[in-house]
């Protein structure tokens, strides 16, 4: 029959020896493709149409319509946002600006900023 000592320890031991736990859900980071999956798509730099094509025409568009940018699909397609959210409502227009002017790293940059600020402000 083992001590109370030394069944502490061996409880002790095990717990170190055990394989890392996985990150509870709700500390889990999110990613693009998580927050806004179409446009996480639609984004990825082999993605992007050609600069005035039709479907460029129509992203850009998309981008201009609060509801159907890259944040207002977060939003569950609404626009609400605007009114809730100054970081989110500014980080929308440079998606929509970063897009028009064809700047890919700024956009790339700015996908990872909403990314950042939607798991530090809206999803716990």
């Amino acid at each position: 029959m083992r001590s109370v000592y030394e069944q502490s320890r061996l409880t002790q031991e095990r717990q170190h020896l055990s394989p890392p736990q996985p990150e509870p859900p709700s500390l889990q980071q999110l990613t693009l493709e998580d927050i806004s999956p179409k446009w996480a798509s639609r984004l990825k730099k082999e993605n992007i149409p050609t600069f005035m094509s039709t479907t460029w025409l129509l992203w850009r568009f998309e981008l201009q319509k609060t509801s159907k940018c890259v944040v207002g699909e977060a939003y569950g397609y609404s626009s609400h946002y605007t009114e809730n959210c100054d970081e989110c409502d500014r980080i929308g227009c440079k998606f929509l600006y970063y897009f028009t002017l064809n700047w890919r790293r700024k956009l790339e940059l700015n996908k990872q900023e909403f990314v950042k600020h939607w798991n530090e402000e809206h999803s716990q």
